[in-house]
């Protein structure tokens, strides 16, 4: 039985893409008779040090991406045994990679890495000590000799060609993310668990919802989204936005918190109290499923994208969508039903919010598809 070791910054029940992404892979790769071991942060001190997820088995070292540069390597130290059984290493952007290539070389175990997204228009965004680290430590990953990088997107890929010209092209794969449509389906969903979720936040029938899933960092645009919604608030008194994105401070550490006292200062400011509606991202996707249910628009006002999985859960739940036309979004949402506009302006967003209401949005019927099949990583970790 081949056994691969994941080495990753955070893994579930962290919410994030890349945390969907292996969580997947993970457990497909696990019933296929594969011997899967995780190796990752132990992001809350509720959270068991060691666990196992079906047949998946997880060690939690450190508590953050910053701290687990270190605690990763004393821990192989450690786990030498461990580490002698492991057929495969596969790691991921960004801290974990350093340690997950040290270990593959003082172990003789081949390594790999996928690479989600690179900072591109985003390192204009950085200033002073930190856009430095943040470069270099970038460049120093993507330089590292891996057997092979995998990409989630032709866009990503295309993108860290152009960015580092001078790697070897042959060695950059794409595999793109997957969802599972039999879930994101809106029949999945029941008439009782979207009137309960309607009552706990006093959503009426007439509401036309917006909604936005995701980080509040820079790169996911919101700022853009809050001033663009402040505009039209007047002109339609029966929409509200739903943001399921950090709002409790004391989750999160201190970088989060200064981001959450000013999105809800942008939204005081904007007298939007009453119409934005702020939940905490939801560990439960039962539950996010049926927000998305609930919900009319989907917005993604990002300004870089290697994939987002929320996006593409909006599109199968059947909201009509408006995002930006960066990255990979162009890639993975479909152009019928998806409006695009330009990353980091106000007005055109402000436009295309405007000219869905004015149509009523309607959501669309989108069938049952297929489960996920993560076979090409399978391969990947065989070859």
């Amino acid at each position: 039985m081949k056994h691969t070791l994941f080495i990753l910054d955070y893994f579930h029940p962290f919410i994030g893409g890349i945390e969907t992404l292996f969580d997947d892979v993970t457990q497909f790769c696990s019933e296929q008779n594969m011997k899967i071991t995780v190796l990752t942060s132990r992001h809350r001190s509720d959270l068991k040090k060691i666990e196992k997820k079906s047949n998946v088995l997880i060690y939690r070292v450190g508590h953050n991406r910053f701290t687990i540069l270190f605690s990763v390597l004393r821990f192989a130290l450690q786990q030498r045994e461990l580490i002698r059984s492991v057929d495969h290493i596969h790691t991921s952007t960004f801290t974990s990679a350093i340690p997950a290539w040290i270990i593959s070389k003082i172990s003789n175990k081949p390594v790999t890495i996928t690479i989600h997204e690179i900072y591109d228009t985003l390192r204009y965004h950085l200033k002073g000590r930190k856009a430095i680290f943040y470069i270099l430590f970038e460049w120093i990953v993507c330089h590292l000799p891996w057997k092979k990088i995998i990409t989630v997107s032709q866009s990503s890929k295309e993108l860290i060609q152009q960015t580092y010209p001078k790697l070897n092209n042959g060695n950059i794969s794409v595999m793109l993310n997957q969802i599972d449509t039999n879930f994101w389906n809106r029949e999945q969903v029941t008439a009782n668990q979207q009137d309960e979720l309607k009552h706990a936040h006093t959503i009426s029938v007439s509401d036309k919802l917006l909604l936005f899933v995701g980080r509040l960092g820079y790169e996911k645009g919101l700022p853009y989204l809050i001033e663009a919604f402040s505009e039209i608030k007047e002109e339609y008194p029966d929409t509200k936005l739903v943001l399921i994105a950090p709002r409790t401070k004391q989750r999160y550490h201190h970088g989060i918190q200064y981001q959450i006292d000013t999105i809800d200062k942008q939204i005081k400011d904007n007298y939007l109290t009453q119409q934005v509606i702020r939940i905490d991202p939801v560990e439960n996707e039962e539950e996010l499923r049926t927000w998305m249910s609930i919900c009319h628009i989907g917005i993604i006002p990002s300004m870089s994208e290697g994939f987002c999985y929320t996006a593409v859960q909006m599109q199968a739940m059947g909201l009509s969508l408006i995002a930006s036309k960066v990255g990979a979004l162009p890639e993975v949402l479909d152009h019928n039903t998806t409006l695009f506009i330009p990353y980091g302006k106000v007005q055109p967003l402000q436009e295309t919010l405007r000219k869905v209401l004015d149509n009523s949005p309607s959501k669309k019927h989108v069938p049952i598809g297929s489960a996920i099949d993560y076979t090409n990583y399978y391969n990947l970790f065989h070859e």
